[in-house]
């Protein structure tokens, strides 16, 4: 009964240990998932001022038209950035303006010849406090023909006559966004491009513009720290007790294996050294109206066994635990226990 009620207390251990590990885990790769919804749009709008001359009467000319490149004086970009999410937050807006002038190979615009660049607006910061809503508007004005007389004079100098040529004014925005649903910081960069060709021909160009429509969402992945510990003071309550009784427990049976193989050692060397002296028997004599002497130890018996010249009996009481040698003179009986040293 004592060592099912300890077997079933190591089961229980067991499972107390695999319930801690399953907690542990679970704390470990709890996380929490938040979203942010969110729509972001950006353009840029232009008008192309125009030199004197005799065939235009209007001022500069409007989006989305063709125009001649040596005939445009100046022009003015409206760029527009929107962005918009679903749930309130402080946001943190960098910007800046950047020319960047390049030469293609006329037969693989991939393939630059040359490029320079030119910070037209120095780097700007607007905070946006409990917002879900960022905006910005900047204008910009660009002498184009500043920019095509560099590229050109390059152009003719190199012989590269029939070669691309390319200014493109990008809007970088940086956009950092925080609130207490999250934990960490939500980045997001985006730019709005537009590219001019650079020509000194009296040709037709078109300007193209590369907008941003975007619409997705940001997810933020961060530890729950009140789950996690959770999880980690409940394995804890779980698994000390348990691990101390499984420790316990082979502890116990190391000592116990100990124990038995001290007896085993002990029983054998006495058959084998007193063999001629020793008599295994199946049972028990009948000691009835007998005067009992039990030895303190073997040495004692075997004091005994030289005074009577009487035959030692030995039986195993119980299996690897206990052993009886007994000496039979008459009504007086001596006997010894062998015996493990401690309770099993």
């Amino acid at each position: 009964m004592i060592k099912l009620k300890k077997f079933s207390f190591l089961i229980l251990s067991g499972i107390l240990v695999l319930i801690s590990g399953f907690l542990i885990n679970f704390g470990l790769n709890y996380k929490n998932e938040r979203k942010l919804h969110y729509t972001e749009h950006g353009d840029a709008d232009y008008k192309v001022y125009l030199k004197p001359n005799h065939y235009f009467t209007e001022e500069y000319l409007e989006k989305g038209r063709k125009y001649i490149a040596n005939l445009i004086d100046h022009i003015d970009i409206d760029y527009h950035y929107n962005f918009k999410g679903n749930k309130p937050m402080n946001y943190t807006c960098k910007y800046g303006i950047t020319a960047y002038s390049k030469v293609t190979d006329s037969a693989n615009d991939k393939k630059i010849i040359y490029d320079t660049s030119k910070c037209l607006m120095e780097e700007k910061v607007v905070n946006f406090e409990n917002s879900s809503n960022v905006e910005l508007n900047q204008p910009i004005s660009i002498n184009y023909e500043e920019y095509s007389s560099i590229i050109q004079n390059f152009i003719q100098d190199y012989k590269l006559g029939s070669s691309g040529a390319t200014l493109s004014v990008i809007l970088s925005v940086s956009l950092e966004g925080k609130s207490e649903g999250f934990e960490n910081l939500i980045l997001d960069k985006s730019f709005i491009t537009l590219n001019i060709p650079l020509k000194n021909e009296a040709i037709e160009m078109e300007i193209s513009n590369q907008e941003i429509d975007n619409e997705g969402d940001k997810t933020e992945v961060s530890n729950n720290k009140t789950i996690n510990w959770l999880c980690y003071i409940f394995a804890a309550v779980l698994l000390l007790p348990s691990l101390c009784y499984i420790c316990f427990f082979i502890n116990k049976s190391i000592k116990n294996i100990k124990k038995v193989s001290s007896y085993e050692g002990t029983k054998n060397k006495i058959l084998h050294r007193y063999n001629r002296f020793i008599s295994e028997v199946l049972e028990i004599p009948v000691l009835s109206n007998c005067t009992i002497i039990d030895m303190k130890d073997f040495d004692d018996l075997m004091n005994a066994r030289d005074c009577t010249e009487k035959p030692i009996l030995f039986k195993e009481i119980n299996q690897g635990s206990e052993g009886l040698f007994l000496i039979i003179d008459r009504e007086i009986v001596y006997r010894y226990f062998l015996k493990n040293k401690e309770e099993t």
